[in-house]
């Protein structure tokens, strides 16, 4: 995910190098949070690891509105790095692990026709929301959007919480096994 550079250049006034500056404060976030997506590879609780995240994503966006400066803007990114990549891994394995190996790659179809279609939907809505923010500013648009987010990231977790447990994989040597990958131990002769 990239930063809006209409939103940043209009709200922050830092130039095309800015935007640079930025979208590498996501790299680096990105890379602190695959530090921590080791570290929660192996939990059980990986819905709530994907609800942090989403958080941390619209930490990191909805508080550039209220703190505008180039310092807060590339801290805040870094943190909506963290969150991208907590999102992913979690997501990613939470899907992996909820859905049957025989049916793994049609989720994975659906979930990316998902995503290509909200995209989209954002090219429509895209238009309405520039017009809206040049009306409103940018800052009273990224107050209103990111407590909506943060909203429907708490409505998803009540959701998530009333749907079935689904147990972990086995573990191979200690470490949980995902269906399809080595466990690097040689196979069994026989």
């Amino acid at each position: 995910m990239d930063v809006d550079p209409g939103v940043m250049l209009d709200l922050l006034d830092i130039g095309n190098a800015g935007l640079g500056f930025l979208n590498s404060a996501i790299g680096v976030g990105g890379l602190v949070g695959v530090a921590l997506a080791f570290a929660l590879v192996g939990r059980k609780r990986l819905a709530s690891d994907f609800a942090v995240g989403l958080i941390l994503i619209g930490l990191g966006l909805g508080l550039i509105g209220v703190w505008p400066t180039t310092v807060a803007a590339l801290l805040l990114m870094g943190v909506f790095g963290i969150g991208n990549t907590l999102v992913d891994v979690s997501g990613m394995t939470l899907m992996q692990r909820a859905a049957p190996e025989e049916v793994l790659a049609r989720v994975f179809g659906v979930l990316e026709s998902l995503l290509l279609l909200t995209v989209g939907l954002g090219a429509l809505v895209a238009p309405l929301l520039v017009i809206l923010s040049y009306f409103m500013g940018p800052r009273p648009m990224d107050l209103v959007f990111s407590p909506a987010e943060v909203l429907a990231v708490f409505l998803s977790v009540r959701y998530s919480t009333s749907l079935p447990r689904v147990p972990s994989p086995p573990l191979a040597g200690g470490r949980p096994r995902t269906p399809g990958l080595p466990t690097g131990r040689p196979p069994d002769q026989g």
